[in-house]
Formats: C-alpha cells, sequence, structure tokens
C-alpha cells in the first residue's frame, strides 16, 4: 500500500512538472500579447529625430518630424540649417508632397517619395514598424528556442521571423524569403533592427518605444537608419 502511494506521489509530481514546463510558452506569449495590445492602441503620435538613407548610388540624410493619426499622417523633413527640405501630408487617401517650390500627388506616399526623391522608404509599414511592432494582417505562430523567443509571422507573400528581447520587445524582424540562399533568388523585403528602446508616456498611457533603428534591404541595398530623439502626443 505504501509502494503504491509512492507511485501516485510520483505521478502527481511528474504531471505538475509537465504543467509548469508547458506553462512558459504561454506566460511568454501573454507578454507578447500585452505589449501588441498596447501598441495597437498608440494611433496618435509625434517624433523628432534623424534620418539617413543610403543606397549603392546615394547617401542622404535629414532631421524629421513625423506626426501620425491614425491612417494621416505629416511628415516633414529639413536640413542641418532648420530649412524645409520637403513636407509630405496624407489624408489616408491621398499624398501631397510639397518640395522645391512645387506641388506633387499620389495615392502612395512611399511612391511619392520615390518620384520626388529617389529615396525608396516604406512609409505606409513604417508607420507600424517605428513603434516597435510588426505588420498587421499576419498569422502568429510562437515558437521558442534555449535562448531567445521569437514569433513567426505568415504574411500572405512572405514570412516574417520576429527576435525579441527578454523583455518581449522586438529586436529584430527579419524576412523568411522562398528560394532564399539560392543565386537568382531576390527578397525585396526589409530587415529591421531595433537596438534601443525608451520609456515614453503618451496621452498618460506608458510605453516601450524605439530611439535607434536599422533597416536593410537586400534586393535593392538601400539601408534606411533612424534615430529618434522625441515622442510626444
Amino acid at each position: 500500500m505504501k509502494e503504491r502511494h509512492i507511485k501516485r506521489l510520483a505521478c502527481v509530481l511528474v504531471v505538475c512538472c509537465l504543467a509548469a514546463c508547458s506553462g512558459k510558452p504561454a506566460l511568454e506569449s501573454q507578454a507578447v500579447i500585452n505589449l501588441n495590445n498596447n501598441l495597437a492602441q498608440l494611433q496618435q503620435w509625434k517624433l523628432k529625430g534623424k534620418i539617413a538613407f543610403i543606397s549603392p548610388s546615394q547617401r542622404k540624410s535629414a532631421y524629421m518630424n513625423w506626426q501620425q493619426n491614425n491612417r494621416s499622417m505629416q511628415f516633414d523633413l529639413s536640413s542641418v540649417l532648420g530649412i524645409n527640405v520637403a513636407s509630405l501630408s496624407f489624408d489616408g487617401q491621398l499624398a501631397i508632397l510639397q518640395a522645391d517650390g512645387k506641388t506633387y500627388r499620389d495615392p502612395s506616399p512611399s511612391a511619392l517619395i520615390y518620384q520626388t526623391t529617389g529615396w525608396q522608404v516604406p512609409l505606409e509599414q513604417l508607420s507600424t514598424w517605428v513603434k516597435g511592432a510588426a505588420s498587421p494582417g499576419g498569422r502568429l505562430n510562437n515558437k521558442l528556442t534555449a535562448n531567445d523567443s521569437y514569433t513567426t509571422v505568415v504574411m500572405a507573400q512572405n514570412t516574417q521571423q520576429i527576435t525579441r528581447y527578454e523583455n518581449g520587445l522586438i529586436k529584430q524582424i527579419k524576412p523568411v524569403c522562398a528560394n532564399e540562399g539560392s543565386e537568382k533568388s531576390r527578397c525585396d523585403q526589409w530587415t529591421i533592427d531595433y537596438t534601443s528602446y525608451a520609456n515614453v508616456t503618451i496621452n498618460n498611457i506608458q510605453y516601450q518605444l524605439p530611439t535607434q533603428i536599422n533597416m536593410y534591404n537586400s534586393g535593392n541595398q538601400a539601408t534606411i537608419k533612424m534615430r529618434i530623439s522625441e515622442w510626444s502626443q
């Protein structure tokens, strides 16, 4: 009887251990869900900083002032002397850019910037990435490794592997493209590295938002570097 009792106790302990081990990923996943929900409610914000665009054919930098209100945005670039270089506004349907005394219009802010400056800046996606959030619309598959945790976002046309810091903040968003590694493969997606964050209070809510972001596109060998000095409402 005593031996049977010991065996039962051992079985209970094993079950408890298994439950504890299986519970760890759930807790980590919940932390990531909380972070995503926190950033999802941040739809109105302003930032100031510096942006640099580097490609095989050009290297330019400017100071930026960016104001976002849901889908609408105001994006201004200025020189070191404070002279306005370009001013772009977008109401969610039409983008208007003013530069060199001329006015340009296009439904896509990214296309408009490329047409007028040659900068390939994915502004529509960047309005999400700049907050330290992944592109929306994907199906999330949580995976864990021995040293780190990451989330794989399965998009309509490509897969993104998301590596996180221990506190759940995104460290890197890396595209996983079809035929990756082959000589003929071309991945026209951005790898985004977040190297620093800061605690920011906007509208009485505390967020952890990026202050330094580096982006690289292996398809066109373009690099975008952003240093954010101020977040506000």
